[in-house]
């Protein structure tokens, strides 16, 4: 399911409102896709939440979407010296998919995959990421390779980000 072009205006001035933002952060999770308009309404609600907690509320259904690097890109053009702990706040979130990565012995008995895994899954049905909560989803091979250029480039512009937010921090305007 969409987020419909009928409920769109709907939904985005409801994330305007500091106390009816939080019913579209609910039904965002149900949705398996939305447009950059939209995505663009989301980034905007996190960064202007004002408790750290729930900025990922709005920020996971971007990344589940639009993956990472598109939503650093964003923060990143958001950054000014009015909003940088906000930024600060939702970069501290987000993550790459892949968690971390170790030998994999094919031949062993338990096939021991200790801590590999990723922050998402691919639903091959409905052609999109879900969230994993646990560790049982492991990258196959082909996966990991496949996602290595997008992990580098996110944790090179998240570096690079936080740098620049730590610039502002040091010298606000």
């Amino acid at each position: 399911m969409a987020v419909s072009e009928s409920d769109k205006p709907l939904l985005i001035q409801l994330l305007q409102d500091p106390n009816k933002k939080w019913f579209v952060a609910a039904y965002i999770q149900t949705v398996a896709s939305f447009d950059k308009e939209f995505f663009s309404s989301l980034m905007k609600a996190a960064i202007n939440t004002a408790d750290p907690s729930y900025i990922d509320l709005f920020v996971e259904p971007c990344v589940r979407v639009f993956d990472g690097v598109l939503v650093i890109d964003t923060l990143n053009d958001y950054l000014n010296s009015e909003n940088y702990l906000e930024i600060d706040n939702a970069v501290y979130f987000k993550h790459s998919k892949i968690c971390n990565i170790v030998y994999f012995n094919k031949e062993a008995q338990n096939q021991d995959f200790k801590e590999v895994g990723f922050h998402y899954y691919w639903n091959e049905l409905s052609k999109t990421y879900h969230i994993a909560r646990n560790d049982s989803h492991r990258m196959t091979e082909e996966e990991y390779n496949d996602y290595l250029p997008t992990h580098t480039e996110f944790i090179a512009k998240r570096e690079r980000l936080l740098k620049r937010i730590e610039g502002v921090r040091r010298n606000p305007r």
